[in-house]
């Protein structure tokens, strides 16, 4: 029986690949589309082996796909959305060309709309998987909750991002999760240990935004909208897990509540980050982790290892507990609130918004008054230092 006789380009490396030209043409999306849907889904492109064997002993550059996650993408249902989407905005400019003001409108308030849920739950199946790659989530987040507002960038997704950044640093003041700080030229670096995973991210400086011009923020918009939605599901199962309520809503009595007038004012409460929220319990009641004590293991090394480090741990959350700590007004408050909220057990900072420390008035009377006693020293002449200290001298002795 003779061996089956294959032409050149029907096995092999040239049929393993696929350039991009052919994944448009078979998914009958545009660059701009097929884009967003790999970055949605977590499909880049790959190098072959034998560039040559992948486009059929031709030399020219391109670029490359692997031919089973281009098939992957042709049964992902958002390639429905994005043509809906594309019908959507040739009858829109349709209609604003005839100046038809009823169907423009009409059009608008019946935009397609598409989800990523069913993708975040596809790419991550595991709670464990989603808190391994949430550093990039978070620094993207963040970057995104500084942003103004432009064409590109909409500014439902700028509040989306900020609100779902505060609902994370809550959680970190909650558990007390902070472990390493690092301030540097870039931002703010943050390091935290969630369920067993450290999770390190970067938060940049608060100054005036200067737009780059070689950044293409179209291709950041499709990673923020794919974070944002990811970030929520992570909250969520976060709060969850030590029983508060999600979306956050602070734990105060109803003589506070009534000095709150509207949703904006409590938007600005939950995000000073020093007020305790509002648990799916009756009262928060914070319960500490006890490792169980066994006679008979009680001089194995490793739970001596470990018992060693819960105590160091136990008093790194309790660092500055019962401190005072003033801030001077160039520092950021609400970064500084967060660091210090996460290191105390119970006293939280009296830090909001245009609100400094609280403390007691005959307090911070004297020390305004210690403070210009010493800056009018410093002014002084030599020769009146001198007069000064030796009339201070004899005042002492005469007490």
């Amino acid at each position: 029986m003779g061996r089956i006789l294959f032409r050149k380009g029907e096995r092999g490396i040239a049929t393993s690949y696929v350039s991009r030209k052919q994944a448009l043409k078979k998914l009958g999306l545009s660059l701009k589309d097929f884009r967003r849907l790999c970055i949605l889904k977590g499909i880049y492109p790959v190098e072959p082996p034998n560039k040559r064997k992948a486009n059929k002993k031709s030399s020219t550059n391109k670029t490359y796909y692997f031919l089973k996650d281009i098939q992957f993408l042709s049964h992902e249902p958002l390639i429905n959305k994005f043509r809906d989407f594309r019908v959507f905005v040739r009858r829109l400019k349709k209609a604003i060309g005839k100046q038809d003001q009823d169907t423009s409108q009409r059009l608008r308030e019946n935009q397609p709309i598409f989800k990523l849920d069913h993708v975040v739950k596809e790419r991550y199946p595991t709670f464990v998987d989603a808190l391994r790659d949430l550093d990039d989530v978070i620094s993207m987040c963040f970057l995104f909750s500084s942003f103004p507002k432009s064409h590109s960038i909409k500014v439902e997704l700028i509040h989306l991002c900020r609100r779902l950044t505060v609902e994370f640093l809550h959680y970190i003041v909650e558990t007390k999760a902070l472990r390493k700080v690092f301030v540097s030229i870039k931002g703010i670096y943050y390091q935290a240990e969630i369920m067993g995973q450290t999770i390190t991210w970067v938060v940049p400086h608060t100054f005036g935004f200067n737009r780059p011009t070689d950044v293409d923020f179209k291709i950041m918009v499709t990673f923020a909208q794919f974070y944002s939605t990811m970030l929520g599901f992570v909250n969520y199962k976060l709060y969850s897990s030590i029983n508060l309520k999600y979306p956050p809503a602070l734990a105060v009595s109803c003589s506070s509540e009534e000095l709150m007038n509207g949703e904006e004012d409590s938007t600005e409460f939950i995000a000073a980050l020093n007020l305790s929220l509002k648990s799916t319990l009756g009262n928060n009641v914070e319960e500490e982790e006890e490792i169980d004590e066994f006679p008979e293991m009680s001089n194995d090394e490793n739970i001596q290892e470990q018992k060693a480090k819960s105590e160091e741990i136990k008093k790194f959350k309790n660092l500055f507990s019962g401190c005072k700590i003033f801030l001077n007004r160039e520092v950021p408050k609400k970064r500084k609130a967060q660091d210090m909220n996460s290191e105390s057990k119970k006293s939280k900072m009296k830090v909001s918004q245009g609100v400094s420390l609280k403390e007691d008035p005959a307090k911070i009377a004297q020390k305004e008054a210690t403070e210009e006693k010493r800056l009018a020293i410093m002014a002084m002449s030599k020769k009146d230092k001198h007069l000064y200290q030796k009339n201070y001298l004899w005042s002492k002795e005469k007490k």
